[in-house]
């Protein structure tokens, strides 16, 4: 009989340590409690949940996850910027002199309303540091000299498919630095 009463208390011990996981958990999952918080106090559970649940991550401080807000912005618009200079026939003039002047044929269709991917993109490009100024807002991240750089590493539409490729890679690196 003292066997059996021990084996319950061994099950309901059990029992009692997954409820407590569960629970723990489901409030890493809610938001209401950190996984950093949780592996202080009891690193065990908090590896066993990261094993079983690897989205669960740690909670940022307030100025690290400001910046990483920032810095998936940033790259949003990167991407839309990207997606644009395709829609308007950016990098697709092939190369040289030619190119060039095909591209700055686009750029002008896009002025006199011939062309609205090219003129949406030009216009994008032409806002760019402000956009993305607005976009860092106040992270002391980014200095003057910073956005004058990144703006000048956007494309035009006569550039070569390598040359847009480069530059597009370059801009997010630069941002990724900035911001990592």
């Amino acid at each position: 009989v003292e066997a059996y009463h021990k084996q319950l208390k061994l099950q309901d011990s059990a029992v009692e340590k997954l409820q407590k996981q569960y629970s723990t958990q489901e409030l890493i999952k809610s938001g209401k409690l950190d996984i950093g918080e949780v592996a202080k106090s009891d690193p065990v559970t908090a590896l066993k949940l990261i094993e079983k649940n690897p989205d669960i991550k740690s909670k940022l401080p307030a100025a690290d996850q400001k910046k990483a807000d920032v810095f998936n912005s940033v790259e949003s618009f990167i991407n839309v910027l990207e997606k644009n200079y395709q829609e308007a026939g950016g990098a697709s003039f092939g190369k040289g002199p030619l190119a060039r002047i095909l591209g700055f044929k686009e750029g002008v269709k896009g002025k006199i309303g011939l062309n609205e991917s090219a003129d949406v993109f030009n216009r994008e490009k032409a806002g760019f540091a402000a956009t993305l100024k607005e976009l860092a807002g106040d992270t002391g991240v980014l200095t003057q000299k910073d956005y004058e750089r990144l703006a000048g590493l956007v494309p035009d539409l006569g550039s070569t498919p390598k040359e847009a490729k480069t530059l597009f890679n370059d801009l997010r690196s630069q941002v990724a630095a900035k911001f990592g």
